[in-house]
């Protein structure tokens, strides 16, 4: 179409995630048949789209 807007592209942004946490989260992964990197995904996809991260931090700073 001529004069449309592109689509945005997904933006992506890499994580390191610590050996000994990804070990932690190894079991729970292939329960569900997915990996660790998934899982994580998986975790804050869902802090975010339920409004959980200051309930999960507990830190003080959401209120």
């Amino acid at each position: 179409m001529t004069g449309s807007l592109p689509l945005p592209r997904p933006v992506t942004q890499t994580i390191a995630l610590p050996v000994d946490r990804a070990a932690q989260l190894l079991p729970h992964a292939e329960r569900r048949g997915i990996t660790v990197g998934q899982l994580a995904l998986r975790i804050v996809e869902m802090c975010v789209d339920e409004a959980m991260i200051d309930a999960v931090l507990d830190d003080g700073a959401g209120a």
